[in-house]
């Protein structure tokens, strides 16, 4: 049956809800390109300014509830428009499962079909461009002077980890010369990517130091 899911939560599982039709879009190449005055043509600064980035996507599902009578049928579209409208949530949809989009969501008004069959949608104009992967990757590493951690990272495009520190310490990625301060809590930094395939971090301080990060796919 096709269906939805969030975690545990399903739409045809636990209100009864087909997904009978979607659309996502491909995100949108962001790309770097500028016109300088007395030059033929434009410069394509995509690289220089770290490759290709993709804008969000939009996606937008439609339900159809095939259980029970009416009356109940609006029972069960009134807690999801409690459950996703509004909320920013993690989606899985059935033909990418182990992964979801990430948006805040809006439900539609009930849609009417014939007779008192109706459907709706759920929609969102600006879902986080990749799909990631439902379960979180965790890697630690016990610090003490200095050290290193690497990461052998899997996913198709790169992705910023979530980063703590036990102690006081600092984090660089090997061959910059830019160091992080470390902390207790989980930050993410824009200088600390995952890049698909090998990466290295160079960490200073004495404690456990914590990553933790979703694979991201096209």
């Amino acid at each position: 049956m096709r269906q939805l899911k969030v975690g545990p939560i399903s739409t045809y599982g636990t209100w009864g809800l087909l997904l009978s039709d979607k659309r996502i879009t491909t995100p949108e190449i962001k790309t770097y390109i500028i016109d300088i005055p007395g030059r033929s043509g434009t410069l394509d600064l995509t690289d220089i300014m770290g490759g290709v980035r993709y804008n969000d996507r939009e996606v937008e599902f439609i339900l159809t509830p095939i259980e029970g009578n009416y009356s109940q049928r609006m029972e069960k579209y009134k807690e999801v428009v409690k459950f996703f409208h509004g909320k920013t949530v993690y989606v899985e949809e059935p033909d990418r499962p182990g992964e979801s989009l990430l948006g805040c969501w809006q439900v539609s008004e009930p849609n009417k079909i014939a007779g008192d069959l109706f459907n709706f949608k759920i929609y969102c104009k600006q879902v986080y461009p990749f799909y990631l992967t439902n379960e979180v990757e965790l890697v630690e590493r016990r610090i003490s002077g200095t050290g290193t951690v690497e990461i052998n990272y899997t996913g198709e495009n790169d992705a910023t980890p979530t980063v703590k520190f036990t102690e006081n310490g600092t984090i660089s990625i090997e061959g910059s010369d830019v160091n992080y301060n470390l902390t207790r809590n989980g930050m993410r930094y824009s200088g600390i990517v995952l890049k698909p395939g090998r990466n290295v971090f160079t960490v200073a301080g004495n404690g456990t130091i914590t990553f933790l990060y979703q694979n991201q796919a096209l």
